[in-house]
């Protein structure tokens, strides 16, 4: 089932391809997390160091970027085996214009997490996150963020709150 969720992104590299040719720089980064997560009274902890994800920052306006985002991480514990799919769609607003500032931010976005084990099952996320781009030259950028989300409830899977600090490094074409 994961491997259905990358055509969801073909569409975006296209557009892409087109607001690059306006002049503004797309961003591309990578990003490590750690994570808490409850759910059903278990709470859990994740590290994923160097990459937990990769993103690519799509400028629609000078303030506002389209940020899909795509998370795979595979599990094995005791012979049992889990991939997990979190394609994820954000819109970023930045609240200073100037790539030579330090760039404060917030992230709506909304996600679908698939996880395969023989069996697969997903769940629909919203969240939101505040963050900051740090300059480390013309085109590179640190990034810092705290996220939040909520997972629904589904048939086969208990609601999900967790809270995430995310680390990055975003580079720009222009």
């Amino acid at each position: 089932m994961a491997k259905h969720h990358s055509f969801l992104l073909i569409p975006l590299v296209f557009l892409a391809s087109a607001l690059a040719a306006q002049g503004r720089p797309i961003e591309l980064g990578i990003d490590g997390s750690v994570e808490v997560a409850e759910s059903n009274d278990l709470t859990t902890t994740s590290v994923g160091i160097p990459a937990q994800s990769l993103r690519v920052g799509v400028p629609l306006s000078d303030r506002v970027s389209l940020e899909p985002r795509i998370s795979f991480t595979f599990v094995s514990v005791e012979g049992s085996n889990s991939t997990v799919v979190i394609p994820t769609l954000g819109l970023v607003y930045n609240f200073v214009t100037d790539p030579a500032r330090t760039r404060p931010f917030v992230r709506p976005f909304a996600a679908f997490i698939s996880i395969g084990n023989g069996t697969s099952t997903s769940q629909a996320i919203v969240g939101g996150a505040v963050g900051v781009r740090i300059p480390m030259g013309s085109r590179l950028a640190g990034r810092l963020e705290l996220q939040g989300a909520y997972g629904f409830e589904t048939d086969t899977r208990p609601s999900l709150t967790s809270v995430a600090a995310l680390f990055g490094v975003s580079f720009f074409t222009k």
